[in-house]
Order: C-alpha cells, then structure tokens, then sequence
C-alpha cells in the first residue's frame, strides 16, 4: 500500500522574526524562527470616570497589545491536531492613585492598575475549537 503525506507548513513571515534566527525544522520542509513577539505595553492618555466623578486632567492608562505565537499543526506521532497558544499579557504591575472631582465638588481618591511591562504567557488553547453551523434554507 502506498502512503502519501503532504507536509504543510505554518504561515511564515520573516518581518516577525528576530533577525539572524530564520532556520528549517528538523524534518528539512518548513522555515521557522525566534519569533520577535512585539507585545509591549501600550500607553494612552483619557480622563478616568468612576461614579459619576471624573479627573481633572487626563491619566495615562496602559495596555498590552502585540503579537505571540499561535500556532495549530498536524502531528503524525499523535495523529492529531497539537495546539501552541500564547497571549499578549501583562506581566507586571503597579497600583496608582488619582484624584477625581465629583459632580457635588468633593473629591474622591482613585486607585487603578498600571501595567509596567508585557509579555507572551502559555495558555491554554485545547479544545478550544468552534466549529460552524450552517442552516439550511428552505425555498
């Protein structure tokens, strides 16, 4: 009986890899790198509302965005689909204080979480799949 297996590889963009890793995988087919995950900690500046009370200038406000791998491939050995998932997270934090001023003119004091840093934390990705329904239309 004759086998044939196509290998397919992962999408690969060099633009996402640190510069100097691109290599091939053991089995000598797919491109893959050290992937530069770009997930930093982005800022913003917005007034904070709790209640009904605002501050009275803006407050810089964090997040993290970026890219981390993710990745679904075929393995042969488990014959079945192995998942690789990682979030853009933080990493650590801080609490700050803020002053706001509420609509009766008293103030109130303000704690938020201040992200420091970010980074691409495991997660887990199994079982995780969705699959589509679609309906029939009658005519």
């Amino acid at each position: 009986m004759t086998v044939e297996i196509k290998t397919t590889c992962p999408a690969f963009n060099p633009e996402n890899c640190i510069p100097g890793t691109e290599t091939i995988d053991a089995d000598g087919c797919c491109q893959t790198c050290t992937l530069d995950n770009k997930c930093n900690v982005q800022k913003n500046s917005t007034f904070l509302v709790s209640n009904g009370c605002i501050s009275s200038t803006p407050v810089e406000i964090t997040s993290c965005s970026g890219l981390c791998e993710t990745s679904s491939i075929y393995s042969a050995e488990a014959n079945a689909l192995v998942h690789s998932c990682s979030c853009c997270q933080e990493m650590t934090t801080t609490k700050k204080e803020v002053t706001l001023t509420c609509p009766d003119g008293s103030n109130i004091s303000h704690t938020y979480i201040y992200i420091e840093s970010c980074g691409c934390k495991a997660s887990d990705c199994s079982g995780q799949s969705t699959s589509l329904r679609r309906r029939r239309r009658r005519l």
